[in-house]
């Protein structure tokens, strides 16, 4: 199963910069995180290193979440023959999920039972679950954080964070209200009081609760909720490694190669 793809730029220097000064450049073009998100894909870690002439630039991003959240599914009384699913509970406690996008729900009828009649129709919701922060400097106590973007489903609200500032730097974000239904992650920007700087909120998202769109018919008690990531939904381990990484084939080529004035060689390993 591909849990993770690595795209790898290289960039040669042929004397025109130093090699400090490549390097610089080739870890400093803007990461194309939109095109990330689209996929269903986070990123995991971004690193450039050098050898000899040779410039690289490894990002690796993830295509399933690290932790899974319980989603169960509660049966209507009626039909002993089966029922439909009546509500879906989630666990938003006991987690630290990060969906890029919302994952593909399916409800599956215990070992030896029957399929059934009427398949039922889930749609997982995903709000505001976790946030990083980088304090900065010279922030005052007014300090707001306004989430935006995010692709909001019709009818949805954006998420509401509270920040906490103590000697001028950010010291803690809360989550108010978890916001939503995204299609893919929001951005914040800081109200900015007192001057400050270097401060940063970025957010992860979760299901925070499923749509039950068909209840469905025919099910019975054991049934349960599996979840298939949003990037395995448009390439399934069954296509193979190589065309789940091909997804991600050249996507910072342009992006680097503007950055430095170099041809750039790249190649991406699903693993």
């Amino acid at each position: 199963m591909t849990t993770q793809i690595q795209y790898i730029a290289e960039v040669t220097n042929v004397g025109a910069l130093s090699n400090a000064d490549l390097e610089a450049r080739v870890a400093g073009a803007p990461l194309d995180t939109a095109t990330l998100s689209a996929l269903g894909l986070f990123l995991t870690s971004d690193v450039t290193t050098i050898a000899g002439q040779v410039i690289s630039r490894t990002i690796t991003v993830a295509s399933v979440p690290a932790v899974a959240q319980t989603i169960t599914p509660h049966l209507a009384p009626g039909d002993p023959t089966g029922s439909p699913i009546e509500t879906v509970s989630v666990d938003t406690i006991n987690v630290a999920a990060n969906y890029p996008r919302p994952p593909i729900l399916l409800a599956v009828q215990p070992a030896g039972a029957p399929a059934p009649v009427v398949p039922a129709k889930l749609l997982a919701q995903l709000g505001v679950g976790a946030v990083t922060f980088v304090g900065g400097t010279g922030y005052g106590a007014g300090t707001t954080a306004t989430v935006s973007g995010g692709g909001l489903a019709y009818g949805g609200a954006q998420a509401t964070l509270g920040v906490t500032v103590m000697g001028g730097s950010i010291t803690a974000v809360s989550v108010i209200t978890p916001g939503g239904p995204y299609n893919t992650i929001p951005t914040v920007t800081l109200g900015n009081t007192g001057g400050g700087t270097g401060g940063s909120i970025t957010v992860s998202l979760e299901v925070s609760a499923v749509q039950v769109v068909e209840g469905g018919e025919g099910y019975v008690a054991g049934t349960t909720i599996s979840q298939t990531p949003y990037f395995k939904g448009l390439c399934p381990d069954s296509a193979g490694a190589v065309e789940q990484a091909s997804l991600l084939f050249g996507f910072m080529d342009v992006i680097i190669e503007k950055a430095t004035r170099s041809p750039v060689i790249s190649t991406c390993v699903a693993s």
